[in-house]
């Protein structure tokens, strides 16, 4: 693949961890993509009436079984996927130009089936990598992280964004947020805009720490110091803060991490924040025992949190609206977590399969798993709610390079 070294680097670490969870001053897992909620304030079409949980109210359910969206010659990393109320956006990073690694995004049809040719959205030049995409309720809104910035002659991440429109058109240009080069993690809000939470290097301290930038409908950056727009510190402590994971409330924010203080090992934290990024009540940590890989649902009324780490037992934790925990619950997997409006879903790998994991709101697992053969590469589904399906994005092997699958289940009652 034809990523800089240094992009190289740093994923082969990410990837590393992200099967088996990350203790003492390792690198973090992977995490996915959030489900965002809904922004009236974008763009000028009405969109479909939407539920609690920010997807579409009252659509009959559509099943698309799982195939290959990417075709391009070259391989896929990384994927995300939105739905409008009437398709699907898909985006993954893909190496067929020789430069570098950009990104591409195609529409599918509610049964899987793709509107003409993919897009391309990124021509930084230096490789953009782990995209992040959300359906504001007008257009899409994109975050990632891109390569194409330098300090002298070595290439420096940061985090970018771009709005998109229904056809995945960019709307203006790229907006750089910050200097970052960790996970991002994406919501929008009907009343705030677009939000993003990323980890980077806090120079000060010489650990990692959980940043926050607050972007309005055209993508102005509203945070940071007068005169100064960018991306305010959540977590300041001497520990590592890594694999944020943001949920939109009506005024402000819930984000979770997992964080090292103290002790030295991971433990899942969490904090509420106001829309600038402040928090509005002291961190709580969520977890006694070590926890990794974190996935935050908002519910309407808590909050529910998938996570993981290495030879511990995967749980959804759920909150009520301060952090507190109202519960625990086993489950086979941690991995991305959304809320359907009567339950969570959990999408997550297995060896041979992708699988969703339903908990019902009062945290009994939903038996059995739906399950569907694949060859998943390292970083699992990114997993989304459309109001009557269970859609899932994913990197797959099967054919000998990868590639970037689609599938869309309904559940059960």
């Amino acid at each position: 693949m034809r990523l800089s070294m240094l992009l190289r680097a740093a994923l082969s670490v990410v990837l590393t961890c992200v099967s088996i969870g990350c203790g003492g001053d390792d690198a973090p897992p992977v995490s996915g993509t959030d489900a965002g909620r809904p922004d009236a304030s974008v763009g000028t079409d009405a969109p479909p009436a939407r539920d609690d949980a920010g997807a579409d109210a009252g659509l009959a359910c559509v099943a698309s079984a799982a195939h290959q969206v990417s075709d391009a010659a070259g391989a896929s990393l990384w994927r995300g996927v939105a739905w409008s109320g009437s398709e699907y956006l898909v985006v993954w990073a893909d190496d067929r130009e020789p430069a570098s690694a950009e990104l591409y995004v195609t529409r599918l049809d509610p049964t899987g089936a793709k509107i003409g040719a993919d897009t391309r959205i990124t021509n930084g030049g230096g490789g953009a990598s782990l995209p992040s995409i959300v359906w504001s309720g007008r257009e899409y809104g994109l975050t990632w992280v891109d390569n194409r910035d330098s300090v002298g002659s070595v290439p420096t991440p940061s985090i970018y964004f771009a709005r998109l429109d229904a056809m995945g058109a960019k709307i203006g240009d790229d907006v750089r947020v910050a200097p970052g080069g960790g996970i991002t993690s994406l919501v929008t809000n009907p009343a705030m805009g677009y939000a993003i939470a990323f980890f980077d290097m806090n120079a000060t301290t010489a650990g990692f720490d959980v940043l926050f930038a607050a972007l309005d409908a055209s993508a102005r950056i509203v945070t940071g110091p007068m005169g100064m727009p960018g991306a305010v510190r959540v977590t300041t402590d001497p520990g590592n803060s890594f694999l944020p994971s943001l949920a939109a409330l009506d005024s402000g924010y819930g984000v979770a991490w997992h964080d090292n203080r103290g002790d030295g090992a991971f433990h899942v934290w969490f904090a509420r924040l106001d829309a600038m990024g402040a928090t509005v009540a002291p961190e709580v940590q969520v977890t006694p025992e070590p926890g990794g890989a974190v996935s935050l649902a908002w519910n309407g009324e808590g909050y529910g949190v998938a996570h993981a780490a290495a030879g511990a037992t995967p749980q959804l934790a759920r909150l009520d609206a301060s952090g507190a925990v109202l519960g625990t619950t086993d489950v086979p997997s941690a991995g991305e977590l959304v809320w359907t409006g009567s339950g969570y879903a959990i999408g997550w790998k297995s060896d041979d399969a992708v699988h969703v994991t339903r908990v019902d709101a009062a945290g009994t697992v939903i038996a059995p798993d739906e399950r569907i053969e694949a060859t998943p590469s390292d970083n699992g589904p990114d997993l989304i709610w459309t109001g009557a399906a269970l859609a899932l994005a994913w990197v797959d092997a099967r054919s000998g390079t990868q590639e970037t699958y689609f599938a869309a289940l309904c559940p059960a009652p």
